[in-house]
């Protein structure tokens, strides 16, 4: 191939990290890129695996753009991968290794907590190798923790009833470290990125001006290097509302307090989106710039928000410019 493919993966960090390591399955040149945010976002540690596992992979500065060189499976090869940085890392190498012939190792101590890295060979391990078998899916439980800290709220605070609200089909395994957001409802004092929740930790800090209490969100540096600088973005947008936040290395105190309506910006940032969403059920005028950007992961979101029982929540979600109400076609991202 005298020139390379060209993979262009927008700000999709988890398609990044798996492509890298299944195109060094082909035989040929991938170039792979990406949106700005998605070249600043951390791949060094993957592709430092990759070379270990003795693929050629040329990038200037170990993030994207990079240029894979694919040679086929190569059996025998063995690296050790960190994932302090994202435990996709190992997640994208554990997916390739039994067609590529890998071992692949993380350091002892990374990984005495790593549920993402779990799941992946959970998955592996449960996946049918019959072809014609069928693998259920889980649904995905950071997207719905937002229903659940809808129906918190609306319990505690809210004028609608919440007995109604129904969370249905919630994974019935331990492999999505999300699956426990219920048991932290309501908020504790404090809550742990690394020790307790995964994404859902978001939608976590954006209930906390509700709780009875002042609540700490520890070990959120994964946080910093994802779809955007989510602290600074959760920080911000929830002190445009009115909370009052501290910012301590890589923990962020919220106190209980009254919010108002605010523009919300959401960093072109999914789950920036879904998490203010969440605050606007609670509270008038809060206008999400953007929305479409839920279609990387819930691309009817705002639909399911609106649509009547039993599909939906019926809320009215409105155009901000005119006030009309949006009709289900403008609800899909």
């Amino acid at each position: 191939m005298s020139k390379p493919l060209d993979l262009h993966v927008g700000n999709a960090g988890t398609a990044a990290r798996f492509l890298l390591a299944m195109t060094c399955l082909g035989h040929g040149q991938y170039r792979l890129s990406g949106v700005d945010r998605m070249h600043e976002r951390p791949q060094k540690e993957l592709i430092m695996a990759l070379r270990e596992l003795g693929y050629q992979i040329v990038s200037e500065n170990g993030n994207l753009p990079a240029i894979v060189h694919g040679q086929g499976p190569r059996p025998g090869s063995s690296c050790t991968v960190s994932i302090r940085e994202s435990s996709q890392f190992a997640s994208a190498l554990l997916l390739s290794a039994t067609a590529g012939g890998w071992d692949i190792k993380t350091p002892l101590e990374q990984s005495e907590h790593a549920p993402y890295v779990e799941m992946t060979r959970s998955m592996i391990e449960s996946f049918p190798q019959n072809e014609d078998a069928a693998c259920q899916i889980e649904p995905d439980a950071s997207g719905g923790s937002y229903f659940w800290a809808i129906k918190h709220l609306m319990s505690k605070h809210g004028s609608n009833p919440s007995e109604n609200i129904q969370i249905t089909h919630w994974p019935q395994t331990d492999w999505q470290i999300d699956t426990e957001f219920p048991k932290f409802l309501p908020l504790p004092q404090q809550i742990s990125r690394e020790q307790d929740l995964g994404d859902s930790i978001m939608t976590s800090i954006v209930m906390a001006p509700w709780s009875s209490h002042s609540t700490s969100f520890s070990e959120l540096g994964r946080l910093r290097v994802q779809e955007c600088e989510r602290v600074k973005a959760l920080k911000t947008e929830l002190t445009k509302c009115g909370a009052q936040v501290e910012e301590h290395g890589d923990t962020l105190k919220i106190h209980p307090g009254r919010l108002h309506g605010a523009s919300i910006d959401t960093y072109n940032d999914h789950r920036m989106a879904m998490c203010f969403s969440v605050v606007g059920t609670q509270i008038p005028g809060i206008v999400i710039k953007n929305p479409a950007c839920v279609k990387k992961t819930f691309p009817n979101f705002f639909l399911k928000l609106a649509s009547p029982a039993p599909e939906g929540l019926s809320m009215k979600i409105c155009n901000a410019s005119t006030g009309e109400l949006l009709s289900p076609n403008d609800l899909i991202a």
